[in-house]
C-alpha cells in the first residue's frame, strides 16, 4: 500500500531525520568513542528518570480523554474559545506541571 500526499512526505522526512541522527552518532563514535558512550549512558539515565513522570502524564491524559469527549475539550480550549480558553489551558497546564514537579 503506497502512501500519497502529506503522509509520504512525512515518512521521507522521518527517514532523513533518522539517517542524520544515526550518521551523527556514528561520526561521534568514530571521533571520540569514550565520550559518546558516556553521553549515551547519561541520556539513558535521564530517560529512565523521566519515565515514571511521562507514564503518569500519559495515563492522566488517557483518563481525561476517556471521560471527557474530544469535542468538549476542543470547544473549551480550542481555537474558537478565545481568551477564556487560553486562561483555562494556562491554569490547567500550571496545575498539571505542579503535580509532577519533584523536589529532589
Amino acid at each position: 500500500m503506497q502512501k500519497t500526499g502529506k503522509g509520504r512526505n512525512d515518512t521521507m522526512f522521518n527517514i532523513i531525520l533518522y539517517a542524520a541522527a544515526g550518521g551523527s552518532l556514528l561520526y561521534t563514535l568514530y571521533r571520540d568513542g569514550a565520550k559518546t558512550r558516556k553521553s549515551l549512558q547519561v541520556a539513558k539515565k535521564s530517560f529512565f528518570n523521566l519515565l515514571p513522570d511521562l507514564t503518569a502524564l500519559f495515563l492522566l491524559v488517557a483518563i481525561v480523554l476517556s471521560v471527557i469527549p474530544p469535542e468538549t475539550i476542543s470547544k473549551v480550549v480550542g481555537s474558537h474559545s478565545g481568551i477564556w480558553g487560553m486562561l483555562i489551558s494556562a491554569v490547567a497546564a500550571y496545575h498539571l506541571t505542579d503535580c509532577f514537579r519533584r523536589d529532589d
